[in-house]
């Protein structure tokens, strides 16, 4: 992988925690969403439909 590549993953992770943080969650809860591939636009969605946010995550996490 290229070192411009690397740059781009870690600017692109660094954005999403940014955008987890901004909507309520800690740095370890934003970083495990990004291990699960949960969308932070989809858990904004949730949010703002009223959903606690724990409750988002659980309903987007991949199923087990």
């Amino acid at each position: 992988m290229s070192t411009a590549v690397c740059a781009e993953a870690v600017a692109v992770e660094m954005h999403q925690i940014r955008q987890y943080e901004r909507l309520g969650f800690s740095h370890d809860d934003a970083l495990t969403a990004i291990e699960q591939k949960i969308d932070w636009h989809d858990v904004e969605r949730l949010l703002r439909r009223g959903c606690a946010p724990d409750l988002a995550l659980a309903i987007l996490a991949p199923l087990s």
